[in-house]
């Protein structure tokens, strides 16, 4: 994220600010990993059932888990960058574009949650 501040101006941060940021992109996705993978390997202590709580809380249930990350759907990348932020829990969230790839009743969703 730091790559897209701004090179001028000033920025204060402070020391207990931790920043979730989602990237429309989902560039830091590892397309190899399955989704259950990709959630774990940033959460290693998590046990296998609250990896795939967390999964659920987001639609991504059952075998979608197993899907290689390269191959979903764009809305299904956004649904595992909300379930990583989600499992972050950072105090300020960065949204870049968070509903595009997702269908109407998601977006309500996340307008409702936000």
């Amino acid at each position: 994220m730091m790559q897209k501040i701004p090179h001028q101006g000033q920025l204060y941060r402070s020391p207990n600010t931790d920043i979730g940021f989602f990237d429309q992109q989902a560039a830091e996705l590892d397309p190899e990993n399955t989704v259950l993978e990709e959630l774990w390997k940033r959460f290693p202590k998590m046990h296998e059932a609250e990896v795939r709580s967390a999964l659920g809380r987001v639609l991504l249930r059952g075998e979608e888990v197993y899907k290689k990350v390269g191959v979903i759907s764009g809305g299904e990348r956004a649904r595992l960058n909300f379930a990583i932020l989600m499992v972050e829990h950072p105090n300020v969230r960065l949204l870049d574009e968070p509903t595009n790839h997702l269908d109407l009743d998601t977006k309500e969703q996340l307008e409702k949650a936000l």
